[in-house]
């Protein structure tokens, strides 16, 4: 659970009464680029009458409620009941599309997944994905990303542009190709949405990322243990609007993951930070991540 801002002695009160019943309503603010837990209730109504009260507030960017409950196996899920994000600000900041030459081929949903179609992604969306401080794995990942970003204008531009490419490199209809990329990024979508009730999903802040993806590979099938693990990962990483955070994250869970299976799929993600525009400047400034083990 994230530190909640202020005093920890409320929120451990808090936290100690809704145990009783095995569930609680979190709130969440988000200032400064970073999601906060400000408050946990027993009650969702009162939940979120305190997310609307802080939403009022000048200072805020937005507040979700988010639901967790231990199920009777002993995992632990959650459910997001509210999200309100002020997007005034955001719809001035320049999210256009950027220049692209060529797009590898994606004849296949999985290629989606891959590190060509992440590395397009990547420099096609630069702009938005430095603003809202995100990578290409982190989008196809997370289902709250993925549709804030189909409900943008620039989504049907880019897979315009992706379409155009490839069907220029090897002499085919564009329109075709423009239908197959829609196929799968709705594909994709669908997929993050029916996760929202399995229990195979578990929480990497509670047990660590080694243990989560040992915990799947024991109940999924095989060619869902990779994805699931990611979206286990990126469910914690995903609020950290800031990259070094994000950096500083995934090299704790490698400590501790070893010699796990765990590091390449944590390998994937920092592959794609290593990417981001912002990175260098920020690793930069926070000097004492290079003294980390990792770096040496």
């Amino acid at each position: 659970m994230y530190q909640a801002a202020g005093s920890r002695e409320p929120m451990e009160a808090m936290e100690a009464a809704v145990a009783k019943r095995g569930e609680s309503y979190e709130v969440y603010i988000f200032r400064d680029g970073r999601w906060t837990v400000n408050g946990v209730h027993k009650t969702e109504s009162a939940a979120k009458a305190q997310a609307q009260s802080l939403f009022k507030d000048k200072r805020t960017d937005g507040v979700r409620v988010v639901q967790e409950w231990q199920a009777s196996d002993g995992t632990y899920r959650d459910k997001a009941l509210l999200e309100q994000i002020k997007q005034k600000e955001a719809q001035q900041k320049d999210i256009s599309l950027s220049e692209i030459t060529e797009a590898p081929p994606c004849q296949a949903y999985n290629e989606l997944y891959g590190i060509e179609s992440r590395s397009t992604v990547n420099r096609l969306l630069r702009k938005y994905l430095d603003e809202v401080v995100l990578t290409p794995t982190e989008l196809l990942h997370n289902n709250r990303e993925l549709k804030r970003l189909l409900d943008l204008d620039i989504t049907q531009s880019a897979v315009d542009r992706v379409a155009t490419l490839q069907a220029k490199q090897n002499g085919s209809d564009s329109r075709e190709h423009r239908d197959v990329l829609y196929g799968f990024v709705e594909q994709a979508w669908l997929r993050l949405r029916r996760l929202g009730d399995r229990p195979d999903v578990p929480r990497v802040q509670k047990i660590g990322f080694a243990a989560a993806v040992e915990q799947i590979d024991a109940t999924a099938a095989p060619e869902e243990r990779d994805f699931l693990a990611l979206v286990a990962l990126l469910n914690e990483l995903v609020d950290l609007r800031n990259w070094s955070a994000k950096m500083q994250t995934l090299i704790d869970q490698m400590d501790k993951a070893g010699a796990s299976r765990a590091v390449g799929l944590i390998d994937r993600v920092i592959a794609d930070i290593c990417g981001a525009r912002g990175i260098i400047p920020e690793l930069v400034a926070r000097r004492p991540i290079w003294g980390h083990s990792f770096w040496r």
